[in-house]
């Protein structure tokens, strides 16, 4: 049905139905128990289980609404900028795991209302329809409400609804919404307080995601229900858009704000790195197994969701007062506080124009889009183990050849950046490294149909060399932030750390976008068990060649990023 306001229908006046729609005449609650069979992949449903008839004795329970995730189906999957499957844009993986829901439901005809709709208020990711045997329709909008015409399908007495739904459809590359993030830099360089700039944002903005983290899983049972949509949507968007971008905002800022030293800033963001690489494997190893050691209920989520919000709090209640920012004079060249709030006084489109007129800024957004692209080209690894090497289970080896040399840089990048006096010896020698180390790893995979042995080799060696720059990255942001007060007498701390996003935004827009073009020209068809050659040649230029090229221009801007030498040039020269 064509979309229209949100309205429950009703053959009298009611000032109830705002509250409370089932009072309606002409409303009817669907919500219950479903039959349920869960399927890894959409192709291992076979029957034509919508039929009148059907014997579905194999089918568990579920309530409706729910998510099947929760009661023990598939697995929860915790995402920010990639996506959960690899991108090949329009398609989606064809392990798509989908949910068959069954409900009977009884139905009295209407000679007053003659047209019926059946209402479906947020489906993920897309769903088919049919009613008493016969296909009704097909939606793909996830968190939207969506309706269909079922006049002429509804019989009445008994009907029989059955709902096909899949997890990932070619909408489910529109997911991944950022926001408020250039207003909440913006903020924190105008913030004035007895703990700084950046740690009230930080303490207060966690606050909030605490109680809202816990207001999604306790939302009460006694409203009604557009009440408690409101009250999840409400907590949700408060949640993600505004209490943790606040507080992640003001967590990047406080590497520039509570040292000057690089070396010291570089330490806090290697730690930075370890620390959210380890407990986002402890959040996705215990959550599940909290959860079932205490029932598999909602009341186990929502203790679950309480211990995690108590022990945030804590942690980060103590990470904002273990460390202390530095006076603001000793950013700037004056004591005088009303000369300060005026150095600070500008707008957005002033902020946008100050970042854009530091080069050091744009290199590092166009750093951080290559490196996008780069993952990108790099997930394409599952279509080449797979077609090229035969075995797509390579892929899950060739990524922990990433990771563990990874965090081991990471490790020992504080280290190289002191004995090295400072950080650009150090990222160029290190991504020289990893250029060098995947145009071996484009030599080995040319090699034959593959040297596996070598290409895990020097896969490894080049993660080992890509490491330091992820490690002083936001030390390098901090840099690049000053050279902006010493250059144009604005302080940007905020915003510099803000707006780094739009280069991981677009980098990943580009690479997904690219990815999918490259494997469309090649003819790539995932319905073929061998791909033509086009497609092979194409797969080893994305996954060989092209990561090689990328991470040769990456170690050419990195060779210019002497932002740290800028600086001190700058301050000589003030001095004299």
């Amino acid at each position: 049905m064509p979309n229209r306001a949100y309205y429950i229908p009703a053959s009298r006046r009611s000032d109830a139905l705002v509250e409370h729609r089932e009072t309606s005449d002409r409303f009817q609650l669907l919500n219950g128990s479903c039959k349920f069979r869960y399927y890894a992949s959409i192709y291992d449903l076979q029957d034509a289980f919508y039929e009148i008839g059907y014997d579905a004795s194999a089918f568990d329970s579920i309530p409706v609404p729910s998510v099947w995730q929760n009661h023990g189906y598939d697995h929860h999957q915790y995402t920010n900028i990639r996506y959960p499957f690899p991108a090949d844009p329009p398609y989606v993986p064809k392990e798509n795991p989908c949910g068959a829901y069954l409900y009977d439901f009884t139905y009295q005809k209407d000679a007053t209302a003659p047209r019926a709709f059946l209402n479906f208020e947020g489906v993920a990711s897309c769903f088919y329809v049919w009613l008493n045997g016969q296909f009704v329709g097909y939606s793909q909008v996830a968190h939207s409400t969506i309706e269909f015409d079922v006049t002429k399908f509804l019989q009445d007495g008994t009907n029989h609804l059955a709902v096909l739904v899949l997890k990932w459809c070619d909408g489910s590359y529109m997911e991944d919404q950022d926001m408020f993030r250039i207003f909440f830099g913006s903020m924190i360089d105008k913030t004035h307080s007895k703990l700084g700039k950046a740690r009230p944002w930080m303490l207060y903005g966690y606050i909030g995601c605490a109680i809202t983290l816990v207001g999604i899983f306790a939302i009460p049972m006694g409203m009604s229900e557009f009440a408690k949509y409101a009250w999840f949507f409400i907590c949700y968007t408060l949640l993600n858009a505004v209490f943790y971008t606040a507080n992640n905002i003001a967590y990047s800022a406080l590497t520039a704000l509570v040292t000057k030293n690089s070396a010291e800033r570089v330490e806090m963001g290697s730690y930075r790195f370890m620390f959210a690489f380890a407990t986002s494997l402890a959040i996705q190893s215990f959550t599940l197994l909290a959860v079932s050691a205490l029932g598999d209920t909602a009341e186990a989520w929502r203790t679950v969701a309480i211990v995690y919000a108590i022990i945030g709090l804590i942690v980060n209640t103590l990470s904002v007062f273990s460390v202390k920012e530095l006076p603001e004079e000793e950013f700037v060249d004056t004591t005088d506080k009303a000369e300060i709030e005026k150095d600070e006084k500008y707008g957005l489109v002033e902020a946008t124009k100050l970042l854009v007129s530091n080069k050091y800024y744009l290199m590092i957004c166009v750093t951080y889009i290559l490196q996008q692209i780069y993952g990108a080209m790099i997930s394409m690894g599952t279509y080449y183990t797979a077609h090229i090497l035969g075995d797509k289970n390579l892929f899950g080896v060739f990524s922990w050849a990433i990771n563990i040399p990874l965090i081991i840089a990471l490790v020992f990048t504080p280290t190289f950046v002191a004995k090295m006096h400072g950080m650009y010896k150090l990222n160029v020698g290190s991504y020289a490294l990893a250029t060098v180390a995947r145009a071996l790893v484009a030599v080995a995979g040319y090699t034959g149909s593959g040297d596996v042995k070598m290409m895990l080799l020097f896969t490894a060696i080049a993660a080992l060399g890509q490491g330091p720059w992820q490690g002083d990255m936001n030390a390098v942001i901090a840099s690049c932030s000053e050279y902006t007060w010493l250059t144009k007498h604005k302080r940007v701390d905020g915003t510099m750390y803000s707006c780094t996003s739009l280069g991981v935004k677009l980098g990943g827009g580009l690479g997904t976008a690219i990815t999918g073009w490259l494997l469309a020209f090649s003819n790539y068809d995932k319905a073929l068990a061998v791909q033509p050659d086009s497609c092979i040649n194409m797969l080893k230029l994305m996954y060989l060649v092209i990561p090689f090229v990328l991470d040769t221009i990456i170690t050419v801007i990195l060779s210019r990023m002497k932002v740290e030498e800028a600086n001190d040039k700058i301050r000589a020269k003030m001095k004299n």
